[in-house]
């Protein structure tokens, strides 16, 4: 994973003339990328469902794709990796870099596990 980081972190400095130096500027790119990878889960479904009606449960045509069975294609995981960018660039917002990102997931990870075995 500290390699993915890495090769995002490298094109977020490529565009990144100019970043916050204030806590408004930060909040406001992290509220910013969760906006687009939220538009990007969007597309993913779009995409998975090979049609947009998915998003619109009145139209006589949703109940079908309930029925169809599921094909992931490179459509399907180019949309999926184009919302791990952005999440990933909300992660480097907040100080995970690659060489610390695997120490703070692992942390978060083993308090799920705890939270899972103490019957959270």
């Amino acid at each position: 994973m500290d390699n993915l980081f890495k090769l995002q972190q490298e094109s977020q400095e490529m565009l990144d003339a100019q970043k916050p130096m204030n806590v408004g500027g930060l909040c406001n790119d992290i509220r910013d990328m969760a906006f687009f990878m939220n538009q990007e889960v969007v597309e993913l479904i779009e995409e998975i469902a090979g049609d947009r009606d998915i998003n619109k449960p009145w139209k006589t045509t949703h109940a079908n794709l309930f029925i169809q069975p599921i094909m992931l294609d490179d459509k399907v995981k180019s949309e999926a990796i184009d919302m791990l960018k952005f999440a990933m660039n909300i992660c480097l917002m907040a100080g995970i870099t690659p060489e610390n990102v695997d120490e703070e997931f692992t942390k978060v990870h083993t308090k799920v596990l705890n939270r899972i075995l103490d019957g959270y």
